[in-house]
């Protein structure tokens, strides 16, 4: 924590932060931030309570400044969306109605219309699209990484992609699918919040902002879709925690 190199953590964020503005990636950006930020809004329960308070107000000024850049950004991706539309500001409010509260009616959309089972390949369809890559599914087999739009609107146009978390769940295993596969994600992220609260670890405070974030974004889809990433993510955080456990740098042994 004390370590001149301490800001260097900083640098995958920023990467990421950049690419994200350069190719318009809005998922990538509320991902890496919002990793962020319920990493280090857990993170601050960690040290002793002086350190505490100095750690939240340091998450707050920067939560600050991540909002502000998110808020940028959407409207950077909605003005050039807008290139045709008189009111700018009545389509922003309009954009952001839709996307918060539209979900459940595109999903409604969707279940009225005639489809097939997937099986899974919706729920870990980057799972599936690495197998196809190799040979051992056909290519087709996953879902694209854009759903189809669908017009949610009444009397106007609004057409939305987005359907909940619900959607891919629903796809892949029906109704019974939503209910079980939503009970025992609960159950999960439940026994790694404790376990995150009873030991410190790196990996735990991960995995425990992989779930968070997964609920916070419900609204939008089901976040295990990026299985690989979180999967490549948490082995690079392993050897990074075993590095400094052997060099005797990480905070450590804080059981409770």
């Amino acid at each position: 924590m004390k370590s001149k190199w301490k800001l260097t953590g900083l640098i995958p964020l920023l990467l990421v932060v950049v690419d994200s503005l350069v190719n318009l990636n809005r998922f990538g950006l509320i991902t890496s931030l919002g990793l962020w930020f319920f990493y280090a809004f857990v993170f601050q329960y960690v040290p002793s309570r002086n350190e505490q308070k100095a750690l939240l107000k340091k998450v707050l000024l920067y939560t600050l400044i991540a909002a502000v850049l998110v808020a940028l950004f959407f409207y950077l991706i909605m003005s050039i969306r807008a290139f045709y539309a008189t009111d700018l500001n009545h389509f922003i409010k309009r954009s952001f109605y839709a996307y918060f509260s539209g979900s459940p009616a595109a999903f409604e959309k969707l279940l009225y219309e005639p489809g097939s089972m997937t099986y899974g390949a919706s729920s870990f369809r980057s799972v599936v699209k690495r197998f196809s890559r190799f040979g051992l599914m056909e290519s087709g087999a996953y879902m694209g990484a854009h759903n189809a739009f669908r017009n949610i609107g009444l009397g106007m146009p609004m057409t939305l992609n987005t359907f909940t978390f619900v959607k891919t769940m629903y796809e892949d295993f029906g109704i019974l699918g939503v209910a079980f596969i939503s009970a025992g994600w609960g159950m999960l992220a439940r026994y790694a919040i404790e376990k995150s609260f009873l030991k410190f670890s790196i990996l735990n405070l991960f995995i425990v902002s992989v779930f968070v974030l997964s609920f916070f974004m419900t609204f939008y889809e089901f976040f295990f879709q990026g299985v690989t990433m979180f999967v490549y993510w948490s082995l690079i955080l392993l050897f990074i925690e075993r590095y400094f456990e052997k060099r005797g740098i990480l905070l450590h042994g804080t059981e409770r």
